[in-house]
Protein backbone atom coordinates (compact mmCIF):
# COMPACT_ATOMS: atom_id res chain seq x y z
CA UNK A 1 0.00 0.00 0.00
CA UNK A 2 1.08 3.26 -0.74
CA UNK A 3 -0.54 6.61 0.37
CA UNK A 4 1.17 10.41 1.29
CA UNK A 5 0.22 12.77 4.12
CA UNK A 6 -2.30 15.28 3.71
CA UNK A 7 -1.28 18.66 3.57
CA UNK A 8 -4.23 21.31 3.82
CA UNK A 9 -5.43 24.71 5.38
CA UNK A 10 -8.56 22.40 6.49
CA UNK A 11 -7.23 21.54 10.63
CA UNK A 12 -9.86 18.94 10.46
CA UNK A 13 -7.91 16.96 7.64
CA UNK A 14 -4.18 18.27 8.63
CA UNK A 15 -1.88 15.32 9.40
CA UNK A 16 -4.30 12.58 7.87
CA UNK A 17 -2.20 9.92 6.25
CA UNK A 18 -3.98 9.18 2.71
CA UNK A 19 -3.53 5.21 2.06
CA UNK A 20 -4.58 3.85 -1.73
CA UNK A 21 -3.43 0.78 -3.66
CA UNK A 22 -1.88 2.85 -6.58
CA UNK A 23 0.92 4.98 -6.92
CA UNK A 24 -1.42 7.44 -8.66
CA UNK A 25 -3.37 8.88 -5.21
CA UNK A 26 0.01 10.51 -4.42
CA UNK A 27 -0.87 13.90 -6.77
CA UNK A 28 -1.93 16.39 -3.95
CA UNK A 29 -3.55 18.09 -6.77
CA UNK A 30 -6.33 15.65 -7.45
CA UNK A 31 -7.15 15.08 -3.89
CA UNK A 32 -10.74 16.78 -2.99
CA UNK A 33 -13.41 17.07 -0.15
CA UNK A 34 -16.94 16.74 -1.13
CA UNK A 35 -19.58 18.08 0.03
CA UNK A 36 -19.85 15.72 2.96
CA UNK A 37 -16.41 16.45 4.23
CA UNK A 38 -14.77 13.25 2.99
CA UNK A 39 -11.84 12.99 1.16
CA UNK A 40 -12.29 11.78 -2.32
CA UNK A 41 -9.87 11.54 -5.51
CA UNK A 42 -11.68 11.81 -8.98
CA UNK A 43 -14.93 11.16 -7.25
CA UNK A 44 -14.00 7.93 -5.13
CA UNK A 45 -14.12 8.05 -1.50
CA UNK A 46 -10.27 7.43 0.33
CA UNK A 47 -9.55 5.80 3.47
CA UNK A 48 -7.84 8.14 5.52
CA UNK A 49 -5.76 7.30 9.16
CA UNK A 50 -5.10 10.11 12.14
CA UNK A 51 -1.54 9.95 12.42
CA UNK A 52 -0.13 8.04 15.19
CA UNK A 53 -1.51 8.56 18.92
CA UNK A 54 2.18 9.55 19.65
CA UNK A 55 2.40 12.02 17.52
CA UNK A 56 -0.83 13.50 19.42
CA UNK A 57 0.24 12.87 22.91
CA UNK A 58 3.64 15.13 21.74
CA UNK A 59 1.19 18.31 20.46
CA UNK A 60 -0.68 17.63 23.68
CA UNK A 61 2.51 17.91 26.31
CA UNK A 62 3.99 20.74 23.58
CA UNK A 63 1.00 22.57 24.19
CA UNK A 64 0.94 22.09 28.08
CA UNK A 65 4.34 23.59 27.77
CA UNK A 66 4.17 26.66 25.45
CA UNK A 67 0.20 27.90 27.18
CA UNK A 68 1.65 28.97 30.58
CA UNK A 69 4.88 30.79 29.12
CA UNK A 70 2.17 32.51 26.52
CA UNK A 71 0.18 33.39 29.90
CA UNK A 72 3.35 34.66 31.63
CA UNK A 73 4.11 36.77 28.71
CA UNK A 74 2.04 40.26 29.89
CA UNK A 75 3.78 40.17 33.42
CA UNK A 76 6.50 42.55 33.61
CA UNK A 77 10.04 41.26 33.92
CA UNK A 78 11.92 40.79 36.77
CA UNK A 79 15.37 41.58 37.72
CA UNK A 80 18.38 39.08 38.93
CA UNK A 81 19.96 42.34 40.96
CA UNK A 82 18.89 44.94 43.48
CA UNK A 83 19.16 48.97 41.91
CA UNK A 84 22.22 49.65 44.58
CA UNK A 85 24.19 46.61 43.12
CA UNK A 86 24.41 47.50 39.47
CA UNK A 87 24.79 51.25 40.24
CA UNK A 88 25.61 53.81 37.74
CA UNK A 89 23.41 52.10 34.91
CA UNK A 90 23.59 54.45 31.51
CA UNK A 91 21.78 54.32 28.98
CA UNK A 92 22.66 56.35 25.61
CA UNK A 93 21.61 56.27 21.98
CA UNK A 94 23.72 54.50 19.55
CA UNK A 95 22.40 55.27 15.79
CA UNK A 96 18.72 56.00 14.98
CA UNK A 97 17.72 52.35 16.34
CA UNK A 98 19.55 51.16 18.98
CA UNK A 99 20.97 52.02 22.41
CA UNK A 100 23.70 51.08 24.52
CA UNK A 101 23.27 50.35 28.53
CA UNK A 102 26.52 50.03 30.09
CA UNK A 103 26.02 48.76 33.97
CA UNK A 104 28.31 48.19 37.00
CA UNK A 105 28.64 43.88 37.64
CA UNK A 106 29.16 43.22 41.06
CA UNK A 107 32.39 41.47 42.41
CA UNK A 108 31.05 38.31 43.15
CA UNK A 109 32.97 34.73 42.94
CA UNK A 110 30.46 32.22 42.07
CA UNK A 111 28.06 34.43 39.95
CA UNK A 112 28.16 36.97 36.78
CA UNK A 113 25.91 39.09 34.22
CA UNK A 114 25.95 37.38 31.12
CA UNK A 115 23.44 40.15 29.77
CA UNK A 116 20.03 41.19 29.72
CA UNK A 117 16.91 40.15 29.13
CA UNK A 118 14.45 42.76 27.95
CA UNK A 119 10.71 42.52 26.53
CA UNK A 120 9.14 45.70 24.48
CA UNK A 121 5.16 45.74 25.07
CA UNK A 122 2.51 48.59 25.29
CA UNK A 123 5.34 51.19 24.18
CA UNK A 124 7.30 50.48 27.41
CA UNK A 125 10.96 48.79 26.54
CA UNK A 126 11.42 46.62 30.22
CA UNK A 127 15.03 45.60 30.79
CA UNK A 128 16.12 43.10 33.35
CA UNK A 129 20.20 42.65 33.97
CA UNK A 130 20.56 38.92 34.61
CA UNK A 131 23.16 36.99 37.44
CA UNK A 132 23.87 33.29 36.54
CA UNK A 133 25.92 31.18 37.92
CA UNK A 134 29.19 30.87 36.54
CA UNK A 135 28.90 27.18 36.27
CA UNK A 136 25.25 27.54 35.02
CA UNK A 137 25.57 26.22 31.44
CA UNK A 138 21.74 26.35 31.10
CA UNK A 139 21.45 30.33 32.06
CA UNK A 140 20.11 32.11 28.63
CA UNK A 141 19.70 36.10 28.41
CA UNK A 142 17.88 37.69 25.25
CA UNK A 143 20.96 40.33 24.60
CA UNK A 144 24.25 39.15 25.74
CA UNK A 145 27.08 41.94 27.02
CA UNK A 146 30.49 42.55 25.87
CA UNK A 147 32.98 43.40 28.66
CA UNK A 148 35.50 45.96 27.69
CA UNK A 149 39.15 45.83 28.22
CA UNK A 150 39.88 48.80 29.95
CA UNK A 151 36.75 48.25 32.26
CA UNK A 152 35.61 44.67 32.54
CA UNK A 153 33.63 45.49 35.43
CA UNK A 154 31.28 48.13 33.44
CA UNK A 155 29.48 45.28 31.18
CA UNK A 156 27.76 46.84 27.79
CA UNK A 157 25.10 45.62 25.69
CA UNK A 158 22.61 46.97 22.78
CA UNK A 159 19.52 46.51 22.15
CA UNK A 160 17.12 47.39 19.29
CA UNK A 161 15.01 50.77 19.72
CA UNK A 162 11.75 52.30 18.75
CA UNK A 163 11.08 55.74 20.67
CA UNK A 164 9.50 53.61 24.09
CA UNK A 165 9.56 54.79 27.42
CA UNK A 166 12.48 52.42 28.88
CA UNK A 167 12.28 50.70 32.17
CA UNK A 168 14.95 48.93 34.37
CA UNK A 169 13.53 46.11 35.92
CA UNK A 170 15.27 45.26 40.04
CA UNK A 171 14.64 42.69 41.58
CA UNK A 172 13.73 45.59 44.58
CA UNK A 173 11.38 47.48 42.09
CA UNK A 174 12.25 49.72 38.77
CA UNK A 175 13.10 52.81 37.77
CA UNK A 176 12.32 54.63 34.38
CA UNK A 177 15.18 55.82 32.74
CA UNK A 178 13.98 57.23 29.19
CA UNK A 179 12.43 59.96 29.14
CA UNK A 180 14.10 61.18 32.52
CA UNK A 181 11.88 61.35 35.56
CA UNK A 182 11.50 64.61 36.38
CA UNK A 183 13.59 65.59 39.04
CA UNK A 184 12.18 65.91 42.66
CA UNK A 185 10.69 69.41 43.53
CA UNK A 186 10.65 70.93 40.19
CA UNK A 187 7.98 71.41 37.99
Amino acid sequence: MVGTYLQTKNPASAGFFVACNSAACLDPAMLRFNDRGHLTKEGKSMRSTPLARTSRAAAVMLMATLVPLLACAAEPLEGDYRRASVQPVEVSPLGANQIRIRYSMPGETLFHSPGVDYRSADGTLQIAIRRCGIKDSGCTVTAKATSPKDDPWRPVVVLPYRGEKIMMMYSDGQQQVVPAPPAAGSR
